[in-house]
């Protein structure tokens, strides 16, 4: 049953009319993070070092001790053979050959050194462009843009799953929380476009949206005018 209780009375989701507000809040802080973060990236894009010849394959690379970098390799942004992903194994191992180091004797591994010092180069020339990438990042303001906007979604994110966790009892408070699916949305007719959509490809998967169709438009329609405590019929 329906009760209707006084207005002068402490209403029933206070908790969650506050929280609410929280979240509004938090919402319009994480939406400036990110539009900053945003600025800053397009700042050190203009900064961005270029990727140094030295870390993209070369046909010399086969000749040499380094097949297993020149195999199965990573390709760059715009599609070139380099050897990033096997940076760390040219850091740790040491390049070694196997064939005869000496006119006489058994064949074994051996240093090659010519392999080595074209390892290096690898090596060198990447961590040379990590270290001007993250001077770029905290010239142009990026880094500290980023922290920000982490920053910011974690709290944004940290009131979400208070609001998640609490127990309307009211319409209104239902109808608040309907608020925010709305403003994340971008607009109220995206409930109706979704539940479409989903109606299409997966009917079942459009009943929850359906569901905040229909309550977004009862609450609309001032047939719940009124704020009524949710109670459990007998």
């Amino acid at each position: 049953m329906l009760a209707q209780f006084s207005d002068i009375a402490p209403h029933p989701d206070a908790e969650l009319l506050d929280l609410v507000e929280k979240w509004k809040a938090a919402y319009e802080a994480w939406d400036k993070a990110h539009d900053e973060w945003s600025l800053a990236e397009d700042r050190l894009d203009a900064m961005e070092p270029e990727i140094p010849d030295a870390v993209f394959s070369r046909q010399s690379d086969v000749c040499l001790s380094l097949r297993f970098v020149c195999s199965d390799g990573e390709r760059s942004p715009d599609g070139r053979l380099w050897h990033v992903d096997k940076v760390e194994r040219l850091r740790s191992e040491p390049i070694m050959s196997f064939g005869w180091p000496h006119q006489y004797g058994d064949p074994g591994y051996f240093s090659d050194k010519r392999s080595q010092v074209r390892a290096d180069e690898i090596v060198t020339a990447w961590d040379g462009y990590i270290a001007a990438k993250e001077a770029a990042r905290l010239v142009s303001g990026e880094a500290k843009a980023a922290e920000a906007a982490n920053s910011a979604t974690a709290a944004r994110h940290a009131i979400e799953r208070q609001i998640i966790q609490y127990r309307a009892k009211t319409i209104d408070g239902i109808g608040r929380r309907l608020d925010i699916l709305a403003q994340i949305y971008g607009d109220e007719g995206d409930f109706v476009r979704v539940t479409k959509f989903k109606a299409e490809q997966d009917p079942l998967s459009a009943m929850p949206y359906a569901i905040l169709r229909d309550l977004k438009e009862i609450l609309q329609s001032g047939r719940s005018h009124q704020v009524f405590m949710l109670q459990a019929a007998e």
